[in-house]
């Protein structure tokens, strides 16, 4: 394990110096964890934004992004990136720590069930968000997205 946490620190400072590298840490992140697909994002009160914003609106492509193929990437920017109810509940539920999105909000009792098809689309349940930096009206989020649901509500009887 110490062998991965000195590659990790190794792959985060290099991103951090070099933006393009973000691509080789998410790639870690995703290899040594159950994640399938991580995203960095900038969130502020109101809208949900990808970093590096721009040039995803031209080439739909980002080291910030992994796990993914283009066609669904590209759907999540056009048609969904507005009714992500996981971004939606970040915007106001600061995940200091990391969270188990499906806690927050639980994918079978939202109405607009898009976001959830995408998703499932891909193989994937349920994403684990945390916080990496805030500023003064935004902060940096990572969302590891997960092959299974991590969080399962207690029925009604319980």
């Amino acid at each position: 394990m110490a062998e991965l946490d000195a590659n990790l620190v190794k792959l985060a400072f290099q991103a951090i110096r070099t933006p393009q590298k973000w691509q080789n840490l998410l790639q870690h992140i995703i290899d040594v964890t159950p994640a399938h697909a991580a995203i960095i994002t900038l969130r502020d009160k109101k809208t949900c934004q990808i970093v590096n914003d721009d040039a995803l609106e031209q080439e739909y492509h980002s080291p910030l992004i992994q796990g993914f193929s283009l066609e669904a990437v590209t759907y999540y920017l056009e048609e969904l990136r507005t009714i992500d109810p996981w971004a939606a509940a970040q915007i106001h539920h600061y995940p200091h720590r990391p969270t188990v999105m499906s806690k927050v909000i639980v994918p079978r009792d939202t109405k607009d069930r898009r976001f959830f098809d995408w998703l499932e689309m891909g193989g994937l349940k349920d994403t684990i968000a945390f916080e990496l930096d805030r500023m003064p009206g935004n902060w940096t989020a990572i969302n590891l997205f997960m092959p299974c649901l991590l969080y399962t509500s207690p029925s009604p009887r319980d």
